[in-house]
């Protein structure tokens, strides 16, 4: 396994932790509250770091990159708050992957290789597996609607992950540090949330002191420093390999959340996200396998592997 695919393992534990410390304790906490404090304290963090500094380079990047995080994280915290963190996470995964994939087809011109569809696809009928079971039982419930829109609002996730990942990567290509993405894309998000947080409800309760530490910490845990693994890693590999290897995160979910009160054993969750993590492992081992070939042909690869940014 490379680094950049350790990176992302890591960050998605991380992620997965703070998604269902999240949902177990924090679900009564205003969704635009809990933004501002993630998202604020993550991008303050930075600034701070990079001396508050914005390089020339690549200033249109940034208003995409906002944009696509904006869209991002705004319905990863609104749909956790209805879905169960494995349910999240297959849709998510599922959805960037097949729009990475559309990125490949038309910015190289070329089909992404067989191996890589196929598992793709494995991994999209494991998600529509844990789909099925969660849309049914919410059609018998009042809060239906808000499953359905908390759906939508996972695959927006899903879309603009894969968009923010190549946004992302270019604007690595064009000089930016980690630190100098991290500090930078986050101020469309926390001024959504600060213009959304007061039309949410008529008084902004504050939290107590240890309910505004836990915030701060499953920020931390599963905000920050995620994110800076996932830029470390974005340097190192492609953004096809990285939404792969984040495709684990369906399972390291489920396992996480069993022991949480909040959500319940389900044998269709365990079977659709051993589908998925199955897909994940074919697609990895293939990777290696491919990788091993072309260095005994000298380095000339079979198929042409596209790096969505630098086309």
């Amino acid at each position: 396994m490379s680094l950049g695919q350790s990176l992302t393992l890591l960050a998605i534990v991380l992620q997965s932790l703070g998604a269902v410390l999240y949902g177990t304790f924090l679900a009564g906490i205003s969704t635009p509250l809990f933004v501002l404090v993630s998202l604020g304290l993550t991008g303050a963090v930075f600034l701070v770091g990079v001396r508050f500094r914005l390089p020339r380079e690549g200033r249109g990047l940034l208003v995409l990159a906002n944009l696509w995080t904006a869209v991002g994280f705004i319905g990863f915290f609104f749909a956790l708050k209805h879905l169960p963190p494995s349910l999240f996470a297959s849709i998510e995964i599922g959805t960037s992957l097949l729009t990475a994939l559309a990125l490949t087809a038309v910015q190289a011109r070329a089909w992404p290789l067989p191996v890589r569809a196929l598992a793709c696809l494995g991994i999209l009928s494991g998600c529509a597996l844990l789909s099925w079971e969660q849309v049914a039982t919410s059609m018998t419930e009042p809060s239906g609607a808000l499953v359905w829109i908390a759906i939508i609002a996972a695959t927006a996730t899903g879309i603009t992950t894969a968009l923010s990942a190549s946004t992302c990567k270019q604007l690595a290509a064009s000089g930016w540090n980690s630190a100098s993405v991290l500090a930078h894309r986050f101020y469309l998000t926390v001024a959504i949330a600060a213009v959304w947080l007061p039309l949410e409800a008529v008084a902004i309760v504050v939290p107590e002191g240890s309910t505004l530490a836990l915030m701060m910490m499953v920020a931390a845990l599963g905000t920050l420093i995620p994110l800076l693994l996932l830029q470390a890693a974005l340097r190192r590999t492609d953004e096809v390999s990285v939404l792969v290897c984040m495709a684990a995160l369906p399972i390291l979910s489920f396992l996480i959340s069993l022991p949480s009160p909040a959500y319940e054993w389900s044998w269709i969750t365990l079977a659709g996200v051993l589908v998925v993590t199955l897909f994940v492992g074919w697609d990895i081992w293939a990777g290696r396998v491919e990788e091993t070939g072309d260095a005994a042909r000298g380095g000339v690869p079979r198929f042409r592997r596209t790096n969505l940014a630098l086309v």
